[in-house]
C-alpha cells in the first residue's frame, strides 16, 4: 500500500478504517464519520439488531440542512437513497447503504478480505462491502429501521460541493461485481436520459414525444413516492414530502450529470483532485 501512491490517494479512508480494525479488540465494528451527530443510545440501539445470523447492520442517516429549496431537496434525496437501500436489504438484495451509520462483525471483515479489492475507489467502504458480504458469506444484512438509530450529518452548502459528492459516488457504479446490477444501473441511466431527450424531440421533431415524457415522468413519480412515503413517515419527517414534486424534477438533470461526470471525469475529495 505504501508503494502505490495512486491507490493511497484514492483509498485513504479505507486504509484508515483497515488500520483501526486491525487494532481493535471488539466483536462488532461500528463506523461513522467525524462530522456526524449521534444520540447517546445510538450504539446500543444499533447492536440490538444483531443476532446469530446477522453479520451487517446498516442504519439510517438524516441531513442537517438550511431550510431552503436546495437544503430540503438534499435532505429528501438523501433520505430516499437510504430508504431504497433499506428496501433492497429487506428483499435480501443488499446494494447500497451509508458508511456514516454501519456496523459489522469484525470476523466478516477478515473473511471477505476487507477492502483489498476496492482500493481503486475513494468510496465503497459501504455499498461495495455489503454486496461482498452478501455474496461471499451466509450472514444476513439487516437495516436498523428505527428513529432511535438515526445518525445526523451536515448537508452541502454549495451546489458544486453537492454535485462533486455525487460524482464521487457514481464513479464506481459501473464497476460493481454484479453484472445484473450494472445492467440495471445502465437501464435506469437510459430512462433518465430519455426524460431529458423526449421534451427536446417533442419541440424539434414530433410533439408525440411530449406524451411519452409525461407518461414516463408520471410513472417515475408514482413509483418513487410509493417507495419513500412509508419510510419518510416512519423514521424521518413527513414534512420532507412537501418538496417531493420539485425534487423529482431537479433529480433528473443532476442524476445524468453526476453519473456521466463520475464515470468519465474526475472529482475533488478532501481537497485533492482524483481521476476516475
Amino acid at each position: 500500500l505504501q508503494t502505490n501512491t495512486k491507490i493511497n490517494e484514492k483509498a485513504r479512508k479505507k486504509i484508515a478504517i483497515k488500520l483501526g480494525i486491525e487494532n481493535s479488540t471488539g466483536e462488532v465494528i461500528i463506523v461513522s464519520d467525524a462530522d456526524c451527530i449521534h444520540s447517546p443510545q445510538w450504539l446500543s440501539n444499533m447492536l440490538r439488531y444483531f443476532d446469530d445470523e446477522t453479520g451487517v447492520v446498516a442504519g439510517p442517516v438524516d441531513l442537517i440542512t438550511d431550510n431552503n429549496i436546495f437544503g430540503n431537496f438534499q435532505r429528501l434525496e438523501y433520505a430516499s437513497l437510504i430508504l431504497v437501500g433499506a428496501g433492497l436489504i429487506g428483499i435480501n438484495k443488499p446494494t447500497i447503504c451509508s458508511a456514516a451509520n454501519l456496523a459489522y462483525r469484525r470476523k466478516i471483515f477478515d473473511e471477505v478480505g476487507g477492502f483489498n479489492d476496492q482500493l481503486g475507489f475513494t468510496s465503497g467502504d459501504d455499498d461495495l462491502f455489503i454486496q461482498k458480504v452478501a455474496k461471499l458469506t451466509n450472514y444476513k444484512v439487516r437495516f436498523a429501521f428505527s428513529k432511535d438509530t438515526i445518525v445526523k450529518t451536515a448537508g452541502k452548502k454549495k451546489v458544486d460541493d453537492f454535485l462533486n459528492q455525487r460524482k464521487r459516488w457514481a464513479s464506481k457504479s459501473l464497476f460493481y461485481d454484479n453484472n445484473m446490477l450494472v445492467l440495471k444501473i445502465i437501464l435506469i441511466a437510459v430512462f433518465y436520459l430519455g426524460l431529458i431527450l423526449q421534451p427536446i424531440l417533442a419541440f424539434t421533431w414530433n410533439p408525440a414525444f411530449f406524451h411519452g415524457f409525461l407518461i414516463s415522468l408520471a410513472i417515475k413519480m408514482l413509483f418513487e413516492f410509493d417507495v419513500v412515503r412509508f419510510g419518510i413517515e416512519k423514521i424521518y419527517d413527513r414534512k420532507m414530502l412537501k418538496i417531493f414534486l420539485i425534487a423529482e424534477l431537479l433529480q433528473v438533470p443532476y442524476i445524468i450529470y453526476s453519473g456521466i461526470a463520475g464515470i468519465f471525469g474526475g472529482f475533488v475529495w478532501k481537497g485533492n483532485k482524483v481521476k476516475r
